[in-house]
Parts: C-alpha cells; structure tokens; sequence
C-alpha cells in the first residue's frame, strides 16, 4: 500500500513538473520574441526567430517526458483515446460486439451467482468455518441426525466445544386471543443456541437454561419478520401472553429480521417444551446437533474425539448403535451443496461454455474488421512502431469493449437474477441463499472480463501483426490482410464455435430429456384438476393418533362435500415431495450380516389416494376404510419394489414393516394388498 501511494505521490509530482515545463518554455519563449522585436523586427517575424532559435518544443516536452520516466503513461492515456475514436468510428461493430460479449459474460456471472448463493456464501453466523454440525452415519454411509439421548451424552462428555445445541423444526401456529392465528415455521432449540451461532436477540432475551427444562413455563422468541408483520414491529411485545399450538407462552424476545436459523424459521420453542422429549427412543434421531470450537483446538482433534465416543456408545447400546458412526462436519459443508456436485459443475460448465461461444463470435468480428484496419496497421508499422505496441494498442481496444460489455453484462444479469428470484416459491432457499452480487462474485466478474480481453483479442492482434506491411501497402485499393492466414483463423473460430454450441446444446438437451423421463417414469400425474393444502397439528392438542384420525377424516369428509370437488384424500407427502427414507424389513427373510436393511420411500396414504391421483394398480386392491387400525395394518407397494424383492412370486399377503433408517424396527407388520405401477410405497395412513 505504501508503495502504491508513493507511486501515485510521484504520478502528481509528475504532472506539475510538466505544466511548470510548459510555463518555463512559454516564457523563455516570449524573452526572445521581445528580444527579437527590440532589434527591429515584425512581430511574426520575431516570433517565428524565436521559436526557430528555441528549437522544436515537442522535442523539449518528449525529453522531458521521457526523463521523467512516467511515458507509459501518455502512451497509455494516448491508446485509450485512440481505441475510443475507432469504435466511435464503427458504431455498428462496437455494439454488437458489447452486446454480444455482454451475454456471454451475463450468463456466466448469473451461474456463478446461483452457484456461489447455494455452495460458496455460507451462514451468515459468526465465524462460520469454527461451527460443526454434529451426527451420525449408518451402515450403508447414510448420514443422519442425533437422538436426545446422545445429544445429551455428548453435551456431557465433550471438551472440544464451547458448547453444543440441539434444534429440531416443528412448525406452529400463532395466535392472540383477538387475532386470527398464522402458521409459522417453527422450531425448538436448546437454550445454548443463539449464543453458539453468535446472534443476539434486538429486543429481550434468548433462552436461558432454566427455560429450557421440561415442565418450565413455555417462552417463545419470534423472528422479526413475524414482530414486524403481526405485531407492527410493537416494542411492548416483550412480556406479552400469545398462543403457540394452542397453548399461552410468554414472549421473550425478538430476533433480528435477517436471522432465520435454520431453514427460514421464525419462531423457536425451548428445546425442553418439545413433547415427549425425555421419553423418546435412542434410535429416533431427529435433533440437530451443532457446536463452537474452543479457540486452540482444531477440527480434526473434534473428529477423533467424536468417533471415539460413538465408538463408545457402540458398546454400551448396541441394539441402537451397533453399525452407527458419529461424524462432525463444518456447518457450511453440512448445510451447502458442494460444488464438486456433478449439477453444479454442469452450471459452471455451461456458463464457460457460453462465454467461450462469446469470445469466439468477437474474436470473428474482430478479423473481419482487421480487413479494413490492415492498411492502418502497416502505415504504423512502416514508420516506426513496435510490434509491442501494436499489439498493446489492439489489446486496449479488446479491453475497452470488454470494459463495456462487463457493464452491460452486470445489468443483464440484475435483470435476470431479479427475474430468478421472482420464479422461485417462497422458502424454497434458507433464508442465506440470496441471489445477489457480493464481493465474491463482483471478483470472478473482473477476472471473467480480463480473461476474455485475451481470449478474443490476442488472437486477431497477433494475426494483424504477421501480415506483409509492404504488401498491404502495395494493394491499398484491395480489402483484405493475407486473406489464406485471415481465413485460418476465422475457419478455427467457427469450428470452435460449433464444437462448443453443440457440446452445449448436447448438456441442455440431455438434462431436459432426462429430467422429463423421470417425471414421466416416476410420476405420471396430470396436476390440472388436482388442489394441495397443508395441515399442521399441534402435538400438544393432538397427541394421541385416534385424535389425529379423527380430525384427518373429519376434513376429508367437509372437502369431499364441496360441490365440484370429485374425489379427497389424505397423504403425509405430496408425490416426490420429501417423502420419508425408510428401512425395509420382509417378514422371514434374514437381516444382512452387517445389519444394513434395504432403503424405500414411504407415504403414509388415505383411503382414496390412488383414485384421487389417478394412479393405476397393477395387482390387489386400494385401501378400504377398515385398513389401518389395529391388526388391519395394510400397505401398497410399487412395481419396482416387487421387482427388486419378490421378483416372480406374488406379493399379495407378504408381511412388511418399516423404520427410521438407524434404527431397530420394533413397529407393527403390514399386510400387502396392492401393487401400484408407477408410485410411491404407500402405507394405509397412521398418525
């Protein structure tokens, strides 16, 4: 920086010292002229004596422009201007040129934005590279969460940490005794948490440990967004009473508006109000666990003391832990797609790509204008100026058309970022996923911008400079600059240009031929007449599962009264949306030595599912109104499943249950009574 700052002092310096020049020349220059006129002489006499005694001026400033030793500097202020005249001169190449730069560099900044918002941005926590996430990994290497029992366990026995926090979602509904109530995304998190993360809360307080205890009184902290919108951003709501899943709680506090931890949550419960928290089963890992590392101790001595305890647990719960594994991942790895992921390197591919088919459309433009610059270049050549400079001077005018689509680029991609963003459904990213230039992107920008100065500029500069100075000269009436070599590079140009333009077109056209496969493959649904909604119940209202039946079909049958309304039903996933990873279990078939059960997906279902999504059955029946309750357990599978586990034989009447992959499958059997053709695994819904 100093040394910048120096050079910058003499660059003034510089400056004065030439108009002090000037000023000098110009008087001596006028003592002479007097000089001259006083001997008798007219005054243009006098003054052409002058100057001719004085010598040529232009020389006098070079000289001492030249000791100065800042001749770059003209020289490049000179090419600037110059470059600036020739595209003012060519308005139509300029243009499309910008423009078609423009697009390339658009596209390619616009990737990087959506890569760099999902995979690089990270957590807006503090010191986000110091925070771990917590849990463990099955046998088959399927990453899963943590129990409250090891949660506990390893709050206890760990000494790497600051601390450690656990958070599960559960979302909730709020309300006032004179306000209609909004479901809200909520969630429970250990008093700890906010603390951990570095996040304060902009009125009241977070949780303390006391809140956080089972049987406590229930306190909330609500997101700004919901004290801004519900509560007109009402600084007395601290202290105040409300309804959370049908039960009063006192709110505490108010987070920042910006702070949604974890996924776009704008309530949080104490972790020790969740229901039956303490009672809950060792393989039930739902918690997410995160911890700060103490300032002297590094990730990987976390790592080993992680892996030792649930090597530890292992042993002593073996039905729970047998072939479980504990991990500890940094949180932006843990939360973040990561940019090795083939679909982001396909973003990333495509956009080089694009940038590349760019550069070679200006590259050809620039040839083709070289045809009218050919006589301008061997004029200069001819009377002096270096190749270097040549080469300078084209290279200035490729960076000034590169300055200029970088500008136009930034728009485009504002504009198509602004348009993205429309697109995308509300809480579709967390809430640090923004699709917005930050210092990151702003950089790659600059660098994209000088790559291609020389990815379409050096090329046509370095052909200009081979071509016959005197030949062009000869043939000042001809266009054209060694029209075989000129005709080269463009024939490279175009087949570059084609080969990338079809390995593009290839990418896209595989991914929306594949993508729409799997649509049609996985789910063949028609989605015109067919109307979704999501229910919520409160765990505290509705803890047993005959309640929640009870109300489930309670608004299927008001739905199904509706006038125009053909068929409803219930389902806890829409089709290939989240549905639940479970482990399969076959009645009379063997476990696998490691313990390792086979992975499906799982709906809980209806009675009216298939009819209502119109999805055929290729064997057995649908569900029945009988199906579900006790020792009526009933399950429909798909074509594939059979496929993989039954092969020829006929599923029908095969007992089937399934778990939480991770852990011991002790629920009741279900009896196979359908196979579908294209769907889902479905089971008869339990709540």
């Amino acid at each position: 920086m100093r040394r910048f700052v120096l050079r910058l002092l003499n660059v003034f310096r510089a400056a004065r010292g030439e108009s002090e020049l000037r000023r000098e020349v110009d008087s001596h220059l006028a003592l002479l002229e007097q000089d001259y006129r006083r001997r008798g002489m007219a005054p243009d006499d006098a003054r052409l004596a002058a100057r001719r005694a004085m010598g040529s001026v232009a020389l006098v400033h070079d000289t001492h422009r030249d000791a100065r030793g800042f001749a770059w500097m003209d020289d490049l202020r000179r090419d600037i201007r110059h470059a600036g005249r020739r595209l003012r001169q060519a308005p139509g190449f300029a243009v499309t040129a910008v423009l078609t730069l423009a697009v390339g560099i658009a596209v390619n900044n616009t990737f990087f934005t959506i890569v760099n918002a999902i995979c690089l941005r990270g957590l807006p926590i503090e010191a986000p590279d110091r925070v771990l996430t917590l849990g463990t990994r099955d046998g088959q290497g399927r990453n899963g969460n943590m129990s409250y029992a090891e949660f506990d366990a390893l709050r206890a026995a760990q000494r790497s940490f600051t601390g450690v926090a656990a958070y599960v979602n559960a979302p909730a509904t709020i309300a006032d005794e004179d306000r209609a109530a909004d479901r809200v995304m909520g969630a429970h998190i250990s008093a700890a948490g906010f603390d951990l993360l570095g996040e304060r809360p902009i009125l009241g307080r977070g949780f303390s440990p006391e809140d956080d205890r089972p049987g406590a009184p229930l306190v909330v902290v609500i997101g700004g967004g919901v004290w801004q919108s519900r509560y007109g951003a009402d600084s007395g709501i601290i202290g105040r009473t409300v309804i959370v899943n049908g039960t009063p709680a006192t709110v505490i506090g108010v987070m920042p508006e910006g702070f949604r931890f974890l996924q776009n949550t704008e309530l949080w419960q104490p972790l020790g109000a969740m229901p039956g928290l303490s009672s809950q089963r060792r393989d039930l890992r739902t918690l997410f666990v995160f911890g700060r590392l103490r300032s002297q101790v590094s990730a990987g001595h976390v790592v080993a003391e992680v892996e030792a305890l649930g090597a530890v647990w292992a042993r002593e719960f073996p039905e729970s832990n047998r072939t479980i594994r504990t991990r500890a991942v940094p949180i932006n790895e843990a939360m973040n797609g990561n940019i090795s992921d083939p679909t982001w390197l396909a973003f990333i591919t495509a956009g080089a790509l694009v940038l590349l088919i760019a550069c070679a459309n200006v590259a050809n433009l620039l040839l083709m204008r070289g045809a009218v610059r050919g006589r301008e270049i061997a004029i200069r050549a001819s009377i002096g100026a270096t190749r270097g400079r040549l080469v300078r001077q084209l290279l200035i005018e490729s960076a000034l058309l590169a300055g200029l689509a970088a500008i136009a680029g930034v728009a485009l991609s504002l504009m198509g970022l602004r348009l993205l963003s429309g697109m995308v459904p509300s809480g579709a990213l967390q809430y640090w996923m923004t699709l917005t230039l930050d210092g990151r992107v702003l950089a790659v920008l600059v660098s994209v911008s000088i790559v291609s100065i020389f990815m379409f500029g050096l090329a046509p500069a370095l052909h200009l400079l081979r071509v016959d100075v005197n030949q062009i000269i000869k043939d000042s009436g001809r266009l054209g600059t060694a029209g075989v070599p000129a005709r080269r590079w463009t024939t490279a140009f175009l087949a570059i240009e084609i080969a990338l333009t079809l390995v593009l077109l290839a990418v896209v056209i595989g991914g929306v031929r594949q993508q729409w496969v799997n649509q049609r493959t996985e789910f063949p649904l028609d989605p015109v007449p067919l109307l979704s909604m999501w229910v919520t119940l409160p765990g505290q209202s509705y803890s047993s599962p005959e309640s929640r039946i009870a109300f489930y079909d309670a608004v299927a049958d008001r739905f199904a009264s509706i006038p125009g309304v053909a068929s409803v039903t219930i389902a806890s996933n829409l089709p290939g949306v989240g549905a639940a990873p479970m482990q399969l279990e076959i009645a009379g078939r063997e476990s696998p030595g490691d313990g390792a059960l086979p992975t499906v997906v799982m709906v809980g279902a209806g009675e009216h599912y298939f009819d209502t999504l119109a999805i055929p059955l290729v064997g057995g029946r649908t569900f029945t109104s009988l199906d579900g309750s006790p020792g009526q357990e009933a399950a429909i599978v798909n074509q594939r499943l059979v496929d993989m586990f039954f092969g020829s034989r006929d599923p029908a009447g095969q007992l089937i249950r399934v778990g939480r992959p991770g852990s011991t499958l002790s629920g009741s059997w279900s009896r196979i009574v359908g196979v579908a053709d294209h769907s889902t695994a479905a089971r008869r819904y339990q709540p």
